[in-house]
Order: structure tokens, then sequence, then C-alpha cells
């Protein structure tokens, strides 16, 4: 028989007042979805990776930590219009490398300042990602990354990945 690999993820965002592309309806119900999620998985001896954006990693500090000695991954999670003061008005596959450069390394300090650790894996919002979003995010560290959705045709996001490997790979010429 086939071994069968999966993966347990989450994207922890901002509360929906303070973000436009959308979040949780307050802070306690996040913190409760994250922990009642987690515990669930951890009870039965499943790991999952949390993508958290800068803001959530600020405000439930103290939760992260307690699921990171649980040994809960800790990834970051990057809408770029809904990170910091909201400066960015476009979905990260709309930059070119230059500004995703900047805007996700501004991201990962403020992960890293929140948590005290680097993340070492990455998610875009909506998948939305370019040719040059693999390259910038081997240059700041990550090791690997949740950017693409084999098969998505989604325009509007930046997220166009018709024909994509559907299956994890190495991303070619990084």
């Amino acid at each position: 028989m086939r071994e069968l690999y999966v993966a347990f993820t989450m994207d922890c965002e901002r509360i929906a007042s303070e973000s436009p592309p959308g979040g949780p309806e307050t802070w306690e119900l996040s913190e409760r979805a994250i922990s009642g999620y987690c515990d669930f998985l951890l009870e039965s001896d499943l790991y999952p990776t949390l993508f958290i954006v800068p803001e959530c990693a600020k405000k439930h500090r103290p939760l992260f930590g307690t699921l990171s000695r649980k040994g809960v991954e800790l990834g970051l999670h990057l809408h770029p219009q809904s990170f910091d003061k909201h400066q960015y008005c476009k979905y990260l596959g709309e930059y070119e490398r230059d500004d995703q450069l900047r805007i996700i390394g501004e991201s990962r300090r403020e992960f890293t300042r929140a948590l005290g650790a680097e993340p070492k894996s990455f998610r875009s919002g909506n998948f939305s990602a370019n040719d040059d979003t693999f390259p910038v995010l081997d240059s700041l560290g990550f090791l690997q990354g949740s950017v693409s959705d084999p098969g998505r045709n989604a325009p509007g996001f930046a997220a166009t990945w018709m024909g994509a490997c559907p299956d994890p790979h190495w991303v070619s010429g990084v």
C-alpha cells in the first residue's frame, strides 16, 4: 500500500475591520478558531502549519509561542493590502521583484519581531504570485512556499495557475 501524505494548514488573518481582504470578526474569535483547530489536530499527533499575518502574530504572541513549543510550524502569510498601515493596494502577484522583495521582507521582519523566530514557510494571500515570487522567497531565506494552486484561474487576484505542476516540486532556476 502506498503511503499517504497530508498537510494541515490554516491561514491566520487580521480581523475583518482591519483587513480589506477580510478576516474573522473579532480577535477573540480568531484565537478560539486557532486554538480549537490546533488542539484537535495535536490530540491526534498531527502537526499543522499556521500561516500567520504579522498583525495576528503580534496579537496572539503567547498562543503562538505555546503552539510552537508543541510542534506547530509558524509560517508567514501575506496579503499586501492588509499589511501594516494598508500602504499597499495590489495583490502580491501584481508586484515586480524589487517591490515583492521589499514587501515580503518587511512583513518577515515584523513577523520575526513579534514571535522571536524567522519563518521558513510562506503563503501568499489568494495564492497570488508570479515568476518573481519564487526567487524572492529564496533570497529571503524561506525554505518552502504555498504560493500556487494548480488549475486555479483567478486573474483578479493575480493568481493564474492553469497548467502549473500539480505536485510539490523544486522550482527550477532558484
